[in-house]
């Protein structure tokens, strides 16, 4: 049976999210944890990974990259380091048809 949760995280120290708080919305499929979770912020946030209409995350361990090793608190340990920059992830590319539809640039070698 597919989860719907929500998870608050602390915005990075010395970040501009540095004291504020971020409501994630997660949604388990019936397959976890061979499925990676559905994972996007309730809380506007303005960063060049996250969607700034919808809050879905550009990262490759919700797509290409996940591992059944991920567990749902490693994955919100991943989205606040990638609120921090400290992750190799390159921003999002938006479909100017499709605002909504997201796609992820790959980091620079």
């Amino acid at each position: 049976m597919t989860a719907a949760r929500t998870r608050l995280v602390k915005g990075p120290i010395d970040t501009p999210y540095e004291g504020g708080m971020f409501e994630l919305a997660i949604v388990v499929p019936d397959q976890y944890p061979l499925v990676a979770p559905s994972v996007r912020f309730r809380t506007k946030i303005f960063h060049p990974n996250i969607h700034w209409k919808t809050g879905e995350i550009c990262l490759d361990i919700l797509t290409s990259a996940w591992s059944p090793a991920w567990t749902l608190r490693s994955l919100c340990q991943a989205v606040v380091a990638l609120m921090s920059g400290k992750t190799r992830e390159a921003a999002c590319q938006f479909s100017p048809k499709q605002s909504t539809e997201l796609r992820c640039r790959q980091p620079a070698s």
